[in-house]
């Protein structure tokens, strides 16, 4: 549930609202663990385990994504 309420807030927002207690501030950690893991964000883009390879090319090569 806090999924639903936490993809709506920016990241300023979620900043301060770890702020408010500990257990906030622990949810709203693995929020952050989840929602911006590259192996979902490139789910879309890659099949599957070819995430691993694109990862291997940006520490090669200093490939960064904008």
């Amino acid at each position: 549930m806090d999924d639903v309420y936490m993809d709506q807030m920016d990241l300023k927002t979620l900043y301060r609202f770890s702020w408010t207690c500990k257990e906030l501030n622990d949810r709203v950690l693995g929020y952050m663990r989840r929602a911006f893991c590259p192996k979902n964000l490139f789910a879309p883009i890659f099949k599957p385990n070819e995430h691993l390879l694109f990862r291997l090319l940006q520490f090669k090569t200093g490939l960064v994504i904008s």
